[in-house]
């Protein structure tokens, strides 16, 4: 079983899979955008990345995760 981590707003995803989005984006600055139940990923200036064969199996088993992931919005502190 996976680590959990709870995002402020009660999101909570597997570990794995907020690590797989902060390599991709931040390590790799490469750009996830979701389109409906589509998981986009694009590096600089929407050219197509070589993603290695791990890249890939994670995006393929965390993508539920990743999409929400990426839609997710931080609830604002009042």
């Amino acid at each position: 079983m996976s680590d959990l981590i709870e995002l402020r707003g009660g999101l909570t995803v597997p570990l794995e899979a907020y690590q797989l989005v902060c390599q991709l984006t931040i390590e790799r600055d490469l750009a996830l955008t979701v389109d409906g139940d589509r998981l986009r990923v694009s590096g600089p200036e929407g050219a197509k990345p070589e993603l290695s064969k791990t890249e890939v199996a994670g995006i393929r088993r965390w993508k539920a995760h990743l999409i929400a992931l990426m839609q997710y919005r931080a609830p604002t502190q009042e």
